[in-house]
């Protein structure tokens, strides 16, 4: 009988440790799902901020009221304009 006893007690002990991580593993998957949870609700939130700021009105006006250009329509002859990127603005 003691080599039974030994089996028992090593077979419940072996059921506490496993017992003990797969509840281990569970607290990581809850906080892994509110993580991921967190997260795309970030993710939405900055699709959302990137849409805001590359709407076209908004690029036109900063375009037009804070970098001070002008549209310019392409003439006929093909004409390509380089500009360099040490400008000056000039102010009346």
């Amino acid at each position: 009988m003691g080599g039974l006893s030994v089996v028992v007690l090593v077979s419940a002990l072996a059921v506490v440790l496993v017992q003990h991580h797969v509840r281990h593993l569970e607290t990581q998957l809850a906080e892994s799902l509110v993580e991921v949870q967190a997260l795309t609700h970030e993710r939405g939130r900055l699709i959302l901020e990137k849409h805001h700021l590359t709407a076209l009105a908004r690029v036109e006006r900063i375009a037009k009221d804070e970098l001070n250009l002008r549209e310019r329509l392409p003439d006929k002859r093909g004409e390509t304009i380089v500009l360099s990127s040490q400008h000056s603005v000039e102010t009346p």
